[in-house]
């Protein structure tokens, strides 16, 4: 984690202060969870087993946290946009659609996904 840390620390520091902050508090929410209570439930169980009330609130928090960070991180992606951007388009493309328009054919339920972001000064 530390590493892949490092690797990432060039990117933090070039991301706006509010957005790197809320980034690192998305990563330490998730690592949290994933890391510091996954060693506690895994004590817990090697010690009590895992068929108890205490085990599972252990298990809870931890997934609790992982999701919280994923939502935080999520959050603060769509934020970033929200601020940097004017537009965002995301299309969807059904099979079907790709078939008819270039004649080719595509496994049943394969699609295409594309996203446009727009800056506010090219508008």
């Amino acid at each position: 984690v530390l590493v892949i840390g490092v690797f990432f620390a060039r990117f933090l520091w070039r991301l706006p202060r509010c957005t790197a902050a809320v980034f690192v508090l998305a990563a330490t929410l998730y690592l949290g969870g994933a890391i510091g209570v996954e060693m506690l439930g895994g004590r817990y169980a090697e010690q009590n087993g895992m068929l108890s009330l205490t085990y599972s609130m252990i298990a809870t928090l931890e997934e609790s946290l992982e999701m919280a960070g994923v939502i935080v991180f999520i959050w603060a992606l769509l934020r970033y946009l929200g601020e940097n951007y004017g537009e965002v388009r995301l299309r969807i493309e059904g099979a079907s659609r790709l078939a008819g328009a270039s004649g080719a054919t595509r496994s049943p339920g394969a699609s295409k996904v594309a996203v446009e972001l727009k800056h506010p000064a090219r508008l």
